[in-house]
């Protein structure tokens, strides 16, 4: 059977040989077993505490593009130039 996992995945600060992973690795990792186990990606930022502009800004930076669907061209209103 496919689908989302029941429950979410934990994610470990360390790697197969005990070394600590980087901040950015973790969080990628933390990022990406939310948006395998919430219903949508705005869900997980919510979870993780995070602003959705913020978790569409880290999917972009670790190369989930593919998850995030189509968005408004003006998503993240930080960015947006003000006239």
């Amino acid at each position: 059977m496919t689908g989302r996992p029941k429950t979410l995945k934990a994610v470990s600060s360390v790697d197969d040989e005990g070394r600590a992973l980087t901040v950015d690795a973790v969080e990628e990792a933390m990022i990406r077993a939310a948006v395998e186990f919430y219903p949508t990606w705005s869900l997980a930022a919510v979870a993780l505490g995070i602003s959705r502009s913020k978790m569409y800004r880290k999917m972009l930076e670790y190369g989930m593009r593919s998850l995030l669907g189509p968005q408004p061209e003006n998503f993240i209103r930080d960015e947006v130039e003000v006239a």
